[in-house]
């Protein structure tokens, strides 16, 4: 892996409301199946807003957050979210919270029928870890070692326990190639979402 410059890594807890936004499109294209879910009743501007309130809650999924800029034009152009296993429940629990606040309720039947079929494409973890929510990087700083920076800053996050845990969709060749490169392994495949491991 690269070295970390860690004068470019920080908590989005820290940056301004341009970058928030910014921060929260990367997030967005992480995993566009779940929030795809939510167009029978929001904008896509709409989406960026709750996960903007997400990352600045307390408790909710989206919490700890943690940001690359770039340093020539201050931007955000990586992203990774993270939680403990053992809190999967409670946080995305309160994640969803802040989407069911602005549900249409016309719409709200179908909003949970399509989260129930994401739901059941995603294998459950069960064992104790560090658990990567999310993860992107700009598609025009690909390739310039920053998704390798911000993994090896979650790892080192996630220094309490000794294995890591993410879902990928299993057809996104492009993602699992990365992470089989920086050390994770395939540990359950049998839905249209696999689960890697990767112990520290």
């Amino acid at each position: 892996m690269t070295s970390i410059n860690n004068n470019l890594i920080f908590s989005a807890k820290t940056i301004n409301q341009e970058q928030l936004l910014q921060t929260a499109k990367l997030i967005y294209s992480a995993l566009p199946d779940f929030y795809n879910l939510f167009f029978a009743s929001f904008s896509i501007e709409e989406v960026y807003e709750v996960i903007t309130n997400q990352i600045n809650s307390k408790d909710a999924e989206l919490e700890e957050t943690h940001i690359y800029k770039d340093a020539n034009d201050d931007i955000v152009v990586g992203a990774y979210s993270f939680y403990q296993t053992s809190e999967s429940t409670s946080r995305q629990f309160m994640g969803m919270k802040k989407f069911y606040r602005k549900i249409n309720l016309e719409k709200i039947d179908e909003v949970e029928q399509n989260l129930a079929k994401f739901s059941k494409n995603i294998p459950k973890i069960t064992d104790d870890g560090s658990y990567l929510a999310r993860f992107a990087v700009d598609h025009n700083f690909q390739g310039k070692g920053i998704a390798n920076a911000l993994m090896e800053d979650f790892i080192k996050q996630s220094n309490a326990h000794a294995k890591c845990y993410l879902h990928v969709k299993k057809d996104n060749l492009r993602a699992i190639n990365f992470y089989k490169k920086t050390g994770w392994g395939v540990s359950h495949d049998s839905l249209d979402y696999i689960i890697m491991c990767r112990n520290r």
